[in-house]
């Protein structure tokens, strides 16, 4: 049989590429390739990659990736993109390829490792997964930055291996060790004249993101390590988180200064500069060039400004902060809670009986992919063991008011087994108002999307197929043109039922718009609903 491959294809429109010429292909396969198997080499997977790039005719989208044989997601504005050049490729296709990591892992590459397990002795190791399970298996150590080297290693307790039945359990445990999760900044080496410097400026506000993003998600990160590196551009970094290397992010220049001094106001002091987001909440900042004292001179008017350090450790934050989900796991959680059991045992042995550990840390994990904060994780856990049984009701006919000493679970499904999602909705249902000033960035009104009956009707039957995504891509995208502002994009309202699959549905497609469910919403919120969202 032959060995199974990676296989990326990269489709362009010919009317938006006529600056990509046949050599200009060659390079960028080559290119491609190289960040492929580095991406492969991190994931531990051992299996060549075949990258092909061409143009095709009567090709209605401007760019289509594939990785083995699915096709990739991105933002959706990529899709009728009017003019791609060799730049646009190499700074964009990295981080789709990265971001779509986890298929990667074919059903046939993960049939070709399963049979290889007698190489690491763990004939016994998997005996009740399933292929499908396997797979997913696999690409739970990817979703979250692990090798999947990782998940071959057996699970051992006084030397006797430990047998689990549930892939989710044995990922977790497998997992659950603190010295697993990992940050290091990778920087150019071109500036090695300078490195004293720099590393004392990162020594100083390494320990400040920390303590920042603490205080904002409640996530205990690990130490970040600086790393020199030959390989990287300049005015470039890399990020790694645990064991993947992130595609290497292009920054300021080392000249130059970033501020929130508006641009209008730069001609006060004889200055020109370009506008630039701030990674971590997206408003517009300055960017001008400093030919010397001009930071100390903004900084004297009381405005707030980044040098390349500075702007760079806004950048590693940003992807952290998006991310903070890789870096919560049991020991961590174990930590937290044996904190919390020297003041507050009752609450902790509450806790204990209400469900396992794994189900918690998979509850907690839910919350940080929404960039929920867990600071007051003694609310959390709370809340977590009010969770009481389920409320059968059809949100779209009845607004259903709930006691406040109440917390049940609203679904308009008779399941009798309920998942961590379940319980991480409940509990930001229980949070309502930190979830409403967030999302209207602490204003009385909330500008919102409302969606048709009928297409919400669809998610709650699960009957949705790819023309019907489409359509509500399109109509999404046709009304976030009007809005030009990413700092103050509306948000999507419906049913507390549906509206992590619609998130799911539109995160790598529209990065930014947030989904909330009604029953999130504070009582003081006013809620201005825009348009609504239908089915072609």
């Amino acid at each position: 049989m032959a060995e199974s491959s990676i296989k990326i294809e990269l489709l362009l429109n010919p009317d938006v590429s006529k600056e990509i010429h046949k050599t200009g292909i060659s390079e960028l396969e080559g290119y491609f390739k190289s960040i492929c198997l580095e991406f492969s080499e991190d994931m531990g997977i051992e299996a060549p990659v075949k990258l092909e790039l061409r143009k095709v005719k009567d090709q209605s989208e401007s760019l289509i990736i594939r990785i083995n044989e699915l096709d990739c997601r991105f933002s959706y504005g990529f899709r009728n993109i009017t003019d791609i050049d060799s730049d646009f490729l190499k700074s964009e296709v990295p981080k789709i390829l990265f971001q779509n990591r986890e298929s990667f892992i074919s059903s046939e590459i993960s049939d070709e490792i399963r049979k290889s397990i007698g190489q690491y002795r763990l004939e016994n190791r998997f005996p009740n997964l399933s292929r499908m399970e396997f797979k997913n298996y696999l690409r739970s150590f990817v979703r979250y930055f692990f090798s999947i080297r990782k998940g071959l290693v057996p699970l051992e307790s006084k030397n006797n291996v430990i047998l689990m039945e549930n892939g989710e359990e044995i990922y977790e445990h497998i997992s659950n060790d603190l010295r697993f999760l990992k940050l290091k900044l990778f920087l150019p080496d071109v500036i090695k004249n300078k490195k004293n410097k720099q590393r004392m400026r990162f020594n100083e506000m390494g320990p400040l993101m920390q303590d920042g993003l603490f205080f904002e998600l409640g996530v205990r990160i690990p130490k970040i390590e600086i790393v020199w590196d030959t390989a990287i551009p300049h005015n470039h970094f890399c990020l790694q988180i645990n064991d993947f290397r992130f595609p290497p992010s292009k920054t300021i220049g080392e000249q130059d200064v970033v501020s929130d001094i508006p641009l209008d106001e730069l001609t006060k002091y004889q200055l020109e500069g370009i506008p630039i987001l701030n990674p971590a909440n997206n408003r517009t900042l300055s960017l001008v060039t400093d030919n010397g004292g001009l930071q100390q001179m903004l900084e004297s008017k009381g405005y707030m400004t980044w040098d390349w350090a500075g702007y760079v450790i806004l950048m590693v934050s940003a992807i952290i902060r998006k991310n903070i989900s890789a870096l919560w796991n049991m020991e961590l959680q174990d930590y937290e809670i044996e904190n919390l059991r020297q003041t507050y045992p009752n609450l902790v042995q509450a806790v204990l009986k209400k469900s396992s550990l794994l189900f918690l840390v998979k509850t907690i994990r839910n919350l940080l992919e929404d960039q929920i904060s867990v600071r007051n994780y003694i609310e959390i856990l709370e809340t977590y063991i009010s969770i009481d049984q389920p409320i059968l009701v059809d949100s779209a006919k009845y607004i259903t008011f709930i006691p406040y000493q109440f917390n049940p679970i609203l679904s308009s499904l008779n399941s009798k087994t309920y998942t961590s999602s379940d319980y991480a909705d409940a509990i930001r249902v229980k949070s309502k108002r930190y979830l409403s000033n967030k999302l209207s960035k602490g204003n009385n009104t909330l500008l919102a999307y409302l969606l048709d009956p009928t297409v919400e009707d669809k998610f709650l039957k699960d009957e949705l197929n790819e023309a019907d995504k489409d359509d509500i891509f399109y109509a999404i995208n046709s009304e976030l043109s009007h809005y030009h502002d990413p700092n103050n994009l509306p948000c999507i309202l419906t049913m507390v039922e549906i509206r992590r699959k619609i998130q799911d549905l539109i995160k790598l497609e529209f990065p930014g718009l947030e989904v909330l469910a009604y029953q999130e919403l504070s009582p003081e919120l006013n809620i201005q609903a825009i348009s609504r969202i239908t089915l072609l």
